[in-house]
Formats: structure tokens, C-alpha cells, sequence
């Protein structure tokens, strides 16, 4: 049988969790999961509303007569109803989420731990993460065929600009009314060929045309810096990037041996929908 990946990644993340000290309690998951069924507890304390200080008086204007704040008003009682009693309990919205997802507690509770541990991973490897790199600033019209992608490299050597040409031709709706405007992006941010074509311009070159996924592409590098600080998005993305190639140099460096223990084959069942019976024969 294959071992899903998503059992050895659980494992590597564990250890490499252990290895660092870094743990969940079960006050974290109880939490975590009272948030995930939609339970707000009716003990929680409510945050006080911000005192509001009264109006200094201004000479010649009247003065507002003072508020007289009333008693406390009881609220009317009312017989809770069946719909009521059910889902004021955590159980009650456990039982309710338990039905959408048709799996045990045991399973959930051991779900939003390893995502508990997961986070609080990649949370400390994003701080080795570093927070500068190579970036340029681009622009780029997107046109559907080769041939208007040429067409459209005469005309911007024959001086039309860049920006007017983008607003007029470019598929890119998301960046067209900005002349094609990317703003600063680093490596790893776009799709290989697109990014390949961009850092090999030096600022103010024009990219011959660039077939991606997407169509072809006519790109302008208009800055480029060597180690310029990563912000935002671009900063996520480093993160993201620097997480996954972890996970791949793990999977990599370790002797995996993916054999389906008993636990294992229980756990592929309820994640993945298909029966033990089925798989054995």
C-alpha cells in the first residue's frame, strides 16, 4: 500500500516540532475547537464598552442637561426553545459538526492539534525566513496569440507607450488601466518563464514576447534591486516557498518507509473515503 502524503508530512512536522520544544496544550485545542463547531461561550466575559467623557462647556453656548442613566431593566423571560437548548452547549455544536464532516471527535481533536503544531512550525521557521532579496519592478501586456504579441513589440519600438498599449490590448484586467503595473516582485512570485524573462532584463529593457500558461506576455522591467526588503505578499510568499522546500528536503533526507500500519489505514479511511474492504481486495 502508499503511504498518503499527507501522513508522512504530519510525521516530519511532529518531530521537527519535538525536536524544537515547541508544543500544543489542551486548553489551545479545546479552544481552537470551540471555534471551529461555532460555539461562543455564555460565560465569557464581555469587553466593556469605552467610557465616554462628557462635553466640556463652551461660553455662550447652552449647557446639555445631564443624562440620567436608568436601573437595570430585567429582560423579559422566555421559555428557551428545543432549537434553543440544543445549541447552546459545545456538545451540542460538536454533534451538529461531527454530521457535516461525518467523522469521530477522536479524529477532529487530533486534526486541529497537528494543524496547532503545524502552524506554530512554520510560524518559527518563516523567522529564518530573510526579510530582503533580489526584486524587480514590472510592468507587462498579456495579448492572447503570438502574432499580436509581435505586433505589439513593433509598435512599442516605434515609440507608442507602454502604458497607453497595455490599457488598450492587455487581458490582464487586473493591472491594464495601470499601464501593466506589477509593482516589485521577487524570484519564486510568478510562473518560471514569465519570471526567467523578467530577471534577465536590466532596468528600462523590453522583453521579446513571453508564452506562459496564461498567453504571451510583453514585459518592461522599469527598477531592479539586489536586496531590496521583501513586504507584504512578497514576504508571504518567501515564507511559503522556504516552508515547502523544507518539507521537500525532509521528505528527501529521510529513509521513509510508507507502510500502512493498522492506525494508518484507520486514518486514511476517514480522510480520504475509501472503505478497508475495498482497499483489500
Amino acid at each position: 500500500s502508499t503511504l498518503p502524503e499527507e501522513i508522512v508530512e504530519e510525521q516530519l512536522i511532529r518531530a521537527e516540532a519535538a525536536k524544537r520544544g515547541l508544543t500544543v496544550t489542551p486548553d489551545e485545542v479545546d479552544t481552537r475547537m470551540k471555534e471551529l463547531v461555532g460555539y461562543q461561550d455564555p460565560n465569557a466575559v464581555p469587553t466593556p464598552a469605552p467610557t465616554v467623557a462628557a462635553p466640556t462647556p463652551v461660553e455662550g453656548q447652552p449647557t446639555a442637561a445631564p443624562t440620567v442613566t436608568a436601573g437595570p431593566t430585567a429582560a423579559p423571560t422566555r421559555t428557551p426553545s428545543r432549537a434553543d437548548r440544543r445549541n447552546e452547549t459545545f456538545d451540542a455544536k460538536l454533534r451538529d459538526y461531527r454530521r457535516l464532516v461525518a467523522t469521530d471527535e477522536k479524529v477532529i481533536r487530533s486534526q486541529v492539534e497537528v494543524d496547532l503544531v503545524r502552524r506554530k512550525l512554520f510560524d518559527e521557521l518563516g523567522k529564518d525566513v530573510p526579510t530582503t532579496g533580489e526584486q524587480v519592478h514590472a510592468r507587462h501586456i498579456l495579448v492572447a496569440d503570438e502574432g499580436v504579441a509581435n505586433a505589439t513589440v513593433e509598435r512599442l519600438r516605434a515609440g507608442e507607450s507602454f502604458e497607453t498599449l497595455a490599457a488598450e490590448l492587455s487581458l490582464d484586467t487586473s493591472n491594464s488601466a495601470a499601464g501593466g503595473d506589477l509593482g516589485w516582485f521577487g524570484r519564486g512570485a510568478m510562473v518560471s518563464e514569465f519570471e526567467n524573462a523578467a530577471f534577465q532584463l536590466q532596468a528600462g529593457q523590453l522583453s521579446a514576447p513571453v508564452k506562459t500558461q496564461f498567453g504571451w506576455h510583453i514585459i518592461r522591467v522599469d527598477e531592479r534591486e539586489a536586496d531590496r526588503p521583501l513586504e507584504g505578499g512578497a514576504l508571504d510568499q518567501a515564507k511559503n516557498a522556504a516552508i515547502q522546500k523544507w518539507l521537500e528536503q525532509e521528505k528527501t533526507s529521510h529513509r521513509i518507509e510508507r507502510l500502512l500500519t493498522p492506525d494508518m489505514a484507520s486514518w486514511a479511511e476517514r480522510n480520504i473515503g475509501r472503505p478497508a474492504a475495498a482497499r483489500r481486495s
